[in-house]
């Protein structure tokens, strides 16, 4: 099953959660940032670790790779984000071992979000909360976007 912002709203209504920091990963960075283009008054800070975005041409290696984004189960609405329309505060990191096509999703919303900050990991690939939860855990807890 494919998480949508829209699942996310829900559980912040089930929580009774007005507004929250959203930390998002790859496909989740996706959705995070998707949540913060539509639902702006329910994102205080948006953390996007390595994201998914819409309407980049894959690079060579992630075709090499055989990586393809999901597409939306039926019923559910594809949104395209304008990463530039996204003025929560936001912490877009990158990893320096990732695939081409992260690293240029990461510089990209950097350059276009307007209260955006581009953090590099030298260490880090795709998931750097799973290969360093205690570092990434210290850099989200220690920092404002």
């Amino acid at each position: 099953m494919l998480l949508t912002h829209d699942d996310v709203v829900e559980l912040l209504d089930h929580l009774r959660v007005e507004r929250a920091t959203v930390v998002g990963s790859s496909l989740g960075g996706r959705v995070a940032l998707e949540l913060a283009a539509e639902h702006p008054e329910r994102v205080e800070r948006l953390v996007l670790l390595c994201p998914a975005l819409r309407g980049l041409d894959p690079t060579p290696d992630v075709e090499a790779f055989g990586a393809e984004e999901a597409d939306p189960p039926p019923g559910v609405r594809r949104v395209d984000v304008d990463p530039a329309r996204v003025e929560v505060p936001a912490l877009v990191v990158a990893g320096e071992l990732d695939l081409d096509l992260f690293r240029t999703v990461a510089a990209h919303l950097a350059d276009t979000m307007p209260r955006a900050e581009l953090l590099t990991l030298p260490w880090a690939a795709h998931l750097p909360s799973l290969e360093r939860p205690d570092e990434v855990t210290a850099l989200l807890v220690g920092r404002e976007a």
